[in-house]
């Protein structure tokens, strides 16, 4: 992750595999969407993974903010929308 001066600000290894697009700014975190099917919810400032879904679908695009909600595409289009990852999830 970079900095809005383009200095690196945390580096961590991608263990839910490749992303099914860009993250999504949410609050001071970011929402990381996975070609597997995860969702996670990502600490801004550290990179550190503060919380996780599994929509037991593969996801072909990154998440898109929808109200309150998150909205997801399958990798055959589908559309998913759920509760963005928390620590209560």
């Amino acid at each position: 992750c970079f900095d809005g001066e383009g200095q690196q600000a945390w580096d961590v290894t991608m263990v839910h595999g490749s992303l099914a697009g860009q993250p999504l700014p949410i609050d001071d975190d970011y929402l990381f969407a996975y070609a597997g099917g995860v969702v996670t919810r990502v600490e801004g400032a550290s990179g550190k993974e503060l919380a996780r879904i599994d929509t037991g679908h593969p996801l072909g695009a990154g998440p898109v903010l929808f109200g309150s909600k998150v909205l997801l595409t399958g990798s055959d289009g589908t559309l998913y929308l759920s509760d963005p990852p928390s620590s209560s999830n």
